[in-house]
This record gives C-alpha cells, structure tokens and sequence, in this order.
C-alpha cells in the first residue's frame, strides 16, 4: 500500500476523549489517539494501568464511560472479525492462566 493510499484510508482506531471506568474507578480519562492503517501498535505499561481494559473497550466487551470510540469506522464490537485477541485465562471459570505451550 502506497503513502497516499494509507492516507486515505480510515484509522483503524479511532479514539475520541474516551474514559473507562472498571469497578467503580476511573481507569484513564480523556484518550484521544488514532492508529493508522497499516500502523504497528505496542501496550504497555504496569499492572493496573488499563491494558485489559483498552482492549475489552476495543472489543465491545465493556461499555465507555465516555467519548467515542470506533473500530474500523465502526462502534466497538462490531469489527470483531478483523481483531485477533487471546484473553490471559480460559474462558471455562477454571482460574487457569493460558500459556504459550498451550
């Protein structure tokens, strides 16, 4: 893909003063970021921070607190079928963290 088709085309994410709440505790407040087509984007940061949480926003798996947020031009949730995501542990309620062996 050429510089000006990159351009022209749509942010993957899109992030506009959005706020998560997990628990009852404000996570982060007021992100604003976009991830172009064709960007490579690294998480981190330490236990707590809200890396968990930016991704299940992403998924649709938890609701905003605020802002706007969309994936692909569309809301969270709906875009699902373009995001690879391997949760920490089963889906099973066994408590099992999942490791790279498995």
């Amino acid at each position: 893909m050429s510089l000006s088709e990159l351009s022209a085309t749509p942010p993957v994410l899109t992030f506009d003063d959005v706020s998560a709440v997990r628990d009852g505790q404000l996570v982060w407040a007021n992100a604003n970021f976009r991830v172009p087509a064709g960007g490579i984007v690294a998480v981190i940061g330490p236990n707590g921070s809200g890396k968990t949480t930016l991704l299940h926003m992403i998924l649709g798996l938890i609701p905003l607190a605020a802002g706007r947020l969309e994936v692909f031009g569309r809301r969270p949730g709906r875009a699902n079928d373009g995001i690879g995501y391997g949760p920490q542990q089963y889906a099973d309620g066994s408590g099992e963290a999942i490791r790279a062996a498995d």
